[in-house]
């Protein structure tokens, strides 16, 4: 930052930070909403150093059958409550919107799809049935406490260009690239 502002020519910074900025804390109750006036709890997430920082890998455990992943994604839901999913592309499409949008200032969330584990296994499990994806998980919370609003983005013109189907499909056909998942 001070880099740019030593430039004099950068006009705007844009930064990037995970869902966890905004999710992590210890809210009680069923469809809360988290915007851009929302921050975690920086005090529990020092005390608890949760394990489930790392999330990326454990959105395909539902689908490779990875048990630790699986608790490990269901820990992340415990603890931010919800799975949150934007693809990368429009991650960076956002970062380009804004930075180039006039009107923008402050904050702004970007997540294509708020979902829980059951709803998530329950979609994957329809879409690829050739993968015996579990779908009954007991107890455990079927729908996710919150949704992570991008409504601010969308409401200066944004759209999504992927939402789950692209995000999983792509995923699929790379893990299946790469040798890690069968056909």
């Amino acid at each position: 930052m001070s880099a740019c502002s030593k430039a004099g020519t950068v006009k705007r910074v844009v930064l990037t930070s995970s869902a966890a900025v905004i999710t992590v804390n210890q809210l009680h109750g069923k469809c809360l909403v988290m915007d851009e006036e929302n921050w975690s709890d920086a005090e529990f997430l020092t005390s608890k150093k949760p394990l489930t920082w790392h999330w990326p890998r454990h959105l395909t455990s539902l689908i490779t059958g990875n048990e630790l992943l699986i608790i490990q994604l269901k820990g992340i839901q415990m603890l931010s409550g919800s799975i949150s999913l934007t693809h990368v592309e429009d991650v960076c499409r956002a970062h380009v919107f804004i930075a180039e949008k006039e009107s923008a200032s402050g904050r702004y969330i970007c997540c294509a799809v708020n979902t829980s584990v059951c709803e998530l296994a329950k979609f994957l499990n329809k879409r690829y049935p050739m993968y015996n994806i579990p779908t009954n998980f007991g107890d455990f919370p079927s729908e996710a406490k919150l949704i992570i609003s991008s409504e601010k983005l969308i409401k200066e013109g944004f759209s999504f260009k992927y939402g789950i189907e692209e995000i999983y499909d792509q995923g699929v056909a790379c893990l299946k690239a790469m040798g890690l998942l069968q056909n």
